[in-house]
């Protein structure tokens, strides 16, 4: 992937990749993915989407059909990251907690995902700056951070 910033931006993207961009605009800006993951969104039959995925940067960009194929998400795994000049990837949840409580982004919202499948899944959730926080067998694994959307009647 070409050069961006390494500055999570809750609500607006990437350095330069703004949420709302087309795949033709990422695609100047990145360059082209590595993989282009094509698939239907959860509950939905007419929804496509596709993943594209950055390896080496460990990032990928979402684009949805319903969006008019707009950048409606970023995944970020790598601890080269920073939300609010903090390097969260790689934390565990005792010490990622605090952090976030201190940034003032919103309610903080808990989810455990444990099964026998996935034996420590974890997830934090922050609505407000359009944020999940990923945490695998204690340590945060990815972000995923979305376009803020205005709530309508």
């Amino acid at each position: 992937m070409k050069e961006t910033s390494k500055i999570i931006l809750p609500g607006e993207g990437l350095g330069r990749i703004q949420f709302g961009m087309s795949r033709e605009v990422v695609r100047k800006i990145a360059g082209n993915p590595d993989e282009i993951e094509s698939y239907q969104q959860s509950g939905t039959e007419s929804n496509k989407a596709e993943a594209w995925h950055y390896d080496e940067a460990e990032i990928s960009f979402a684009f949805e059909e319903f969006n008019q194929w707009k950048l409606t998400s970023i995944a970020i795994s790598s601890d080269e990251y920073s939300l609010q000049d903090k390097r969260l990837i790689g934390m565990t949840w005792q010490e990622v907690i605090p952090l976030l409580g201190k940034m003032d982004l919103g309610e903080i919202n808990y989810e455990n995902f444990t099964d026998e499948d996935e034996p420590d899944v974890k997830l934090i959730t922050i609505e407000n700056a359009g944020l999940n926080l990923w945490f695998e067998n204690n340590r945060l694994t990815e972000i995923q951070y979305s376009q803020l959307w205005e709530e309508k009647d």
